[in-house]
């Protein structure tokens, strides 16, 4: 990336020119599999077993640890344009994802995202 502010400096509402900016944090997740509760658990016991072999690997060989684990999961904060005169309309989670949605590369995350929660930063 270039270090620039995706989207035209405009306000998300009224589209006005403005360079003030609103901070939103973005929590993205993993959509659901839709896979059976059974199935779910099935897995779950396999994970656990392989967790303990895992945890006793690393337990007796600690050079074996090559990079810390990830969570998984992704959290973003991003600026997003809106003016003086629509920032008390930009507080309720619809309006912070319309507003969102006018910016393609936000409007594309919350696409890949859809079950993303989305609020302003203080």
């Amino acid at each position: 990336m270039s270090g620039a502010l995706p989207g035209p400096a405009v306000c998300a509402c009224c589209r006005c020119e403005t360079v003030r900016q609103v901070r939103v944090v973005i929590d993205c997740e993993r959509g659901a599999s839709g896979a059976p509760a059974i199935v779910g658990q099935v897995a779950s016991g396999c994970f656990k077993l392989a967790l303990m072999v895992v945890t006793g690997i690393f337990i007796f060989s600690r050079d074996l640890i090559e990079s810390p684990s990830r969570a998984s999961g992704l959290r973003v904060t991003v600026p997003v344009f809106v003016c003086e005169s629509c920032n008390g309309s930009v507080t309720t989670v619809p309006s912070i994802r319309t507003a969102l949605g006018v910016t393609p590369e936000y409007a594309a995350l919350l696409y890949r995202y859809p079950d993303a929660t989305v609020g302003r930063v203080s």
